[in-house]
């Protein structure tokens, strides 16, 4: 009996590290339908220190995305393949994204929801620094934000990309399908952080937001 518990166990072994294999495959390379190639913007995603999670529509795999290990931005496989995520070049040598106008209201709610949440605005401190006021976001992504008409404490929020030390800085901003996602830092009061967000019955939600200093 041990004998033979001992052929099971070894036959168990291989047939895991076939399973092992076989995982490592799929998660090293997304195929192309129809093509038998390997996803080249997968593949990209991979081979630059990402890693990627199938974007599901009902339980049904319909794209995927690359997410970054070291803040966790998120961007469209695709879209990362073009280089036009927010993490993938320097703010320097972007050019700003243009949005639709259905993507620029998405963009104010998901803003508004951000600065309205009660985890960061209570490092605002408007009532003993009012010159704090009005809020100023910089915008570090390329994505256009426009002038997004979100209001702080009754005040117009102001959109620059210019950082002085005192503002917001949006590091990461994506919206993908019903998620959104910013990575943002607070270097007055020496936050990072970041929100999740989700889109249901035609309205955006906080998801979670985690904040932490520095």
């Amino acid at each position: 009996m041990r004998e033979r518990g001992g052929v099971t166990l070894a036959v168990d072994f291989v047939l895991g590290l076939a399973a092992v294999a076989t995982m490592t495959s799929g998660c090293r390379a997304e195929r192309v339908p129809g093509a038998g190639l390997p996803n080249p913007s997968v593949v990209k995603c991979l081979d630059d220190g990402w890693r990627t999670e199938p974007i599901l529509v009902n339980g049904v795999p319909s794209g995927t995305v690359c997410i970054d290990p070291a803040g966790g931005a998120r961007c469209e496989a695709w879209s990362y393949f073009r280089g036009e995520c927010p993490s993938t070049r320097p703010r320097d040598n972007l050019m700003a994204i243009p949005t639709s106008d259905e993507v620029r209201s998405d963009i104010r709610a998901i803003l508004q929801l951000l600065l309205d949440a009660s985890e960061l605005s209570r490092y605002y401190h408007f009532d003993a620094m009012p010159e704090r006021l009005p809020l100023k976001l910089v915008n570090r992504t390329s994505l256009d934000l426009g002038r997004p008409d979100v209001k702080v404490e009754g005040q117009a929020v102001v959109v620059s990309t210019e950082p002085d030390g005192q503002s917001i800085e949006l590091r990461a901003f994506a919206v993908i399908g019903d998620s959104a996602e910013i990575a943002f830092e607070y270097p007055a009061e020496g936050l990072v952080g970041k929100g999740l967000f989700r889109e249901t019955h035609g309205g955006w939600s906080l998801d979670r937001l985690t904040i932490a200093e520095r």
